[in-house]
């Protein structure tokens, strides 16, 4: 095995076991994200909250290098739609 490919297996290795922990959260917040759309659900609130999401957007990103801001918001936006989605099958129950 070249050193490339030893570097490269490493990272790969290091990637592997950041998206394990990213997914093992995802799961927790979209858990979390149904407790809400079920709390909103009975008192008759909107899914969408457009004030909530943009101040965690602007919360997540004051420390962010700037290389990665607009990332970090397109991040979020993904994943609120998934929420959101989540939180009107919900609703429809």
């Amino acid at each position: 095995m070249s050193d490339t490919e030893t570097k490269l297996s490493a990272y790969r290795k290091d990637i592997n076991e950041i998206d394990d922990k990213l997914v093992k959260l995802f799961i927790k917040r979209m858990e979390t994200a149904g407790k809400i759309g079920s709390l909103k659900k009975e008192a008759g609130l909107p899914v969408l909250n457009v004030k909530r999401e943009e101040e965690v957007k602007k919360r997540l990103t004051e420390d962010v290098p700037e290389v990665y801001k607009e990332s970090v918001y397109k991040l979020y936006d993904a994943i609120f739609s998934i929420s959101r989605e989540h939180q009107e099958s919900l609703k429809r129950q």
